[in-house]
């Protein structure tokens, strides 16, 4: 599940200015799959976090 919301998380930051509709569509999946996935392991959401944190630039995602 992580692995598909790292690439909507990336698919969202290529895709900004061609397909704005998309772009928040993949943005907003992703940060609902960040929300509901608490991982024992937080080594786990690390690819995640750095692709919502480049996508957003929300400083969240530096401290999980």
């Amino acid at each position: 599940m992580l692995g598909v919301a790292v690439c909507l998380a990336t698919a969202a930051r290529v895709i900004k200015g061609y397909n704005d509709t998309l772009t928040v569509k993949s943005l907003q999946i992703a940060e609902e799959l960040w929300a509901c996935t608490k991982q024992k392991d937080p080594l786990a959401r690390v690819e995640l976090a750095v692709e919502l944190l480049l996508t957003t630039k929300d400083k969240k995602y530096i401290l999980f």
